[in-house]
């Protein structure tokens, strides 16, 4: 018997000749570069359009890394929902990696039901495509961030994989970049009317009965946030892989008004040789904990 699932995102694959005609959208939540189980949420992709570039490495493809981003995203929000996402390869110039566009919303809550990411294609950005996306063996160390500083308590601002190896090495990894635009259509985003209502003061108030109310998480550069470890960080780096972190999942919560979350979706094997490193950072109150995960040579 399948499994039950609450919250729906259908993902859709827009095929090849696909007009990408913008003025069908409302804003766009653009992502530019910068150098150097029974889930509740399920969400269903639609793969519309275009063909990877040629100079991208890896060997993985667009729609199985899509899904598993959007299935990352199904363990951290376990409300009732439906989401269509339409999502495909597109030129998009100018130093811009992915762009998202509200295609509707409606409900009360008010949330977006229908959205459409593009990837660039042109050339000008270098991706990794993950063959094994719910791996991160191409990634040797981990490191988590938690502050104090926002005012709700003690709460994950980043998760992330750096010391890249194989083919990971100076790119994009397109997986963070495909959780990052889900993370738009989950609610933070320019044309949806809750981010709108909720970002007047430029921050998110977090409210019971979601967790650590009292926390206000401060946003930039339209539907963002302001910290730089977090998923929704407007700029991302080669080298680089990006997880939700606590933060970042409680944001579209709270603009999305999802009550039922899990702040720690994510599973992280345990370094095998290297001790846990506790460092203070980032200013008073916040931690960093990095875990070397040491690989065999040619892994």
């Amino acid at each position: 018997m399948p499994k039950a699932r609450a919250i729906t995102i259908h993902r859709h694959f827009i095929e090849p000749g696909t007009d990408w005609n913008t003025e069908d959208f409302n804003f766009s939540d653009v992502l530019s570069a910068q150098g150097s189980s029974g889930d509740a949420l399920s969400i269903t992709p639609n793969f519309r359009a275009g063909a990877a570039p040629e100079n991208a490495v890896g060997g993985g493809n667009l729609v199985d890394i899509f899904n598993a981003a959007a299935e990352w995203w199904e363990r951290a929000i376990l409300d009732d929902f439906d989401l269509t996402l339409n999502f495909g390869w597109a030129p998009l110039g100018g130093g811009t990696l992915a762009v998202h566009s509200l295609v509707a919303q409606e409900g009360t809550p008010n949330r977006e039901t229908e959205g459409t990411i593009r990837f660039d294609n042109d050339g000008s950005s270098l991706w990794f495509l993950d063959p094994t996306p719910d791996q991160n063996e191409e990634y040797q160390t981990f490191t988590e961030t938690t502050t104090t500083q926002l005012g709700g308590g003690d709460i994950n601002i980043g998760r992330v994989y750096t010391d890249p190896v194989g083919d990971a090495i100076g790119r994009f990894d397109l997986l963070s970049l495909a959780k990052h635009e889900i993370g738009h259509a989950l609610g933070l985003s320019r044309a949806n009317r809750s981010f709108r209502a909720e970002n007047m003061d430029f921050d998110i108030d977090v409210q019971a009965p979601r967790p650590f109310p009292g926390t206000e998480i401060p946003t930039r550069n339209g539907a963002h946030l302001t910290l730089n470890t977090s998923l929704m960080f407007p700029f991302f780096v080669t080298g680089e892989r990006k997880l939700q972190s606590g933060i970042d999942i409680l944001a579209n919560a709270e603009i999305s008004e999802f009550n039922n979350i899990n702040l720690n979706p994510v599973h992280v094997p345990e370094p095998t040789s290297t001790p846990l490193i506790l460092s203070l950072a980032m200013g008073v109150g916040t931690f960093v904990k990095r875990k070397s995960l040491k690989r065999q040579s040619g892994l």
